[in-house]
């Protein structure tokens, strides 16, 4: 079983062990990027010694303390003022792992990972 993907507008079939390494491949590359790399996929760290969430989006850096996040309201208030900013590696896919991040810090009950909701 494999993947068919477009290259140089041609379609080619792949295996799925193709598929794991390269996804390896991109792992290992991933963890040799600084977070505020663009190329750098999650780009945000969490300090939970010092209580902060970082995020580094388009260039810039932005601490966000844990302990001003106490409710899903200031969560979103927070996701919409970064939103507000126009960054330019700011995507739904860091958005959700900002959400993804700050629900696990906070220890908040998330559909689909504690099975309430």
């Amino acid at each position: 079983m494999g993947e068919y993907r477009d290259v140089d507008g041609t379609m080619t079939l792949i295996t799925w062990d193709q598929v794991i390494r390269e996804m390896e491949v991109e792992a290992a590359f991933q963890r040799t990027l600084k977070p505020r790399d663009p190329r750098h996929k999650s780009m945000v760290e969490v300090d939970r010694e010092l209580g902060y969430v970082s995020v580094f989006w388009g260039g810039y850096s932005y601490d966000i303390a844990i302990e001003r996040i106490t409710s899903p309201d200031d969560l979103l208030w927070w996701i919409v003022h970064l939103a507000e900013k126009g960054w330019e590696h700011t995507t739904p896919e860091r958005i959700a792992l900002l959400i993804a991040i700050v629900v696990d810090v906070k220890g908040w009950p998330a559909w689909g990972h504690s099975g309430t909701r």
